[in-house]
């Protein structure tokens, strides 16, 4: 296959399905060739917390919920160690499980570490894990704010989007495969959810994806109900799983 600075032809291969993409070079380089630095972010605070976002004028709100933030917590760490230990550096947006960060807050650390990738990590307790497992990636014309035809903030990185596209497929081959049941790429809403902005991006990807220094975001769920610790370290070999294969440690 011929190869130019401009666009490069990628072959991925999920066991069912095999798909051709043309991209821009630069939309495949990893952060750190020898040891890429990976965003972990464990959803929910510990306290309800609201600002408004400067740049986007977006009501910035998040807020406690158990059990699913004690359970992604301790996802995140599972993931952070494993990493860690084939030699990823990582950085998680939260130090313990009842630290309260603004969604804003999570994407600038993710940006000013310079991170490859990031990746939120929440559960819904109101789906079965056996039913419900999603991903979400970052689109060209996704929205939050006012309404769809005059929103507050569009996201409009095309690389980015194009990254977190491929990467988004990756993690729900590799958490399919993992935990047992299918990962779907689908779209979300926001809509009608008391004191969160409408529309159909998660916040923090969006903040993440903007700016000078936009990092590529994968933001995933499962089902909570159902969710005891063989379904916990089957979620966590899923996420891993899916960085090495977006995000794989080079040793030339």
């Amino acid at each position: 296959m011929k190869t130019t600075d401009s666009v490069i032809a990628i072959f991925i291969t999920w066991g069912l399905a095999s798909s051709a993409i043309a991209l821009p070079a630069k939309v495949l380089q990893p952060g750190s060739v020898k040891s890429p630095l990976i965003a972990l972010d464990p959803g929910h605070s510990g306290h309800d917390i609201k600002s408004v976002d400067r740049a986007t004028g977006l009501i910035d709100h998040d807020y406690p919920n158990h059990p699913e933030m004690e359970e992604c917590f301790r996802i995140a760490k599972a993931v952070q160690a494993k990493l860690a230990q084939k030699g990823y550096r990582v950085v998680c947006t939260k130090e313990a499980v009842a630290d309260s960060v603004s969604l804003h807050q999570r994407a600038k650390l993710a940006q000013e570490a310079q991170a490859a990738l990031g990746i939120s990590i929440h559960d819904d307790h109101s789906k079965k894990f056996s039913t419900f497992a999603q991903v979400y990636a970052q689109n060209v014309g996704l929205w939050r704010g006012r309404t769809v035809e005059k929103p507050k903030a569009v996201f409009s990185d095309g690389p980015i989007a194009a990254r977190s596209r491929i990467w988004a497929q990756i993690f729900a081959a590799e958490r399919t495969r993992a935990e047992g049941h299918k990962v779907e790429v689908t779209s979300i809403s926001f809509n009608g959810r008391h004191g969160i902005e409408p529309g159909n991006i998660p916040q923090v990807a969006l903040y993440a994806g903007s700016g000078a220094h936009p990092v590529p975001w994968i933001y995933n769920e499962v089902g909570g109900i159902g969710l005891g610790p063989e379904e916990e370290a089957k979620y966590v070999q899923g996420l891993v799983n899916s960085i090495e294969k977006c995000v794989p440690i080079l040793t030339k």
